[in-house]
């Protein structure tokens, strides 16, 4: 059997209120930012939500909308950030596969130009 924190009315509001608004803060965030800290803010929103909804719950208050709002947003960045992560590595995989190919083929494509380019600049330093 789980036990719970027993607070007092008014405090268990302020508890509540306090994480609703965190987590309204960190869904925000973790939406405006990508990558790791959209996956970072967004896990803190969604835990900081989660607890002013449990306050609220076992203390007969009402649910904030910010929390939910929170929550939500949380969850959006979280996906986003997920999203973003995985497409980064994709464009990695795909632009260390492609420099590997044209390694292996002789040819550096797109890179041929800028190595003879650089060469050039080097000899004309050099010279």
């Amino acid at each position: 059997m789980e036990q719970y924190e027993i607070y007092e009315p008014a405090q268990a509001q302020k508890d509540a209120a306090g994480k609703a608004v965190r987590s309204l803060v960190f869904g925000i965030l973790s939406v405006a930012l990508s990558g790791v800290f959209a996956i970072v803010f967004g896990i803190l929103a969604r835990v900081q939500g989660n607890g002013s909804v449990r306050i609220a719950e076992q203390n007969g208050l009402p649910r904030d909308g910010r929390a939910t709002a929170g929550r939500i947003l949380g969850l959006i960045g979280l996906i986003i950030g997920i999203l973003a992560l995985v497409w980064g590595v994709i464009r990695l995989v795909m632009i260390l596969t492609g420099l590997t190919a044209s390694i292996a083929s002789g040819s550096l494509g797109v890179f041929e130009e800028y190595f003879r380019d650089l060469g050039e600049q080097l000899n004309s330093v050099l010279n």
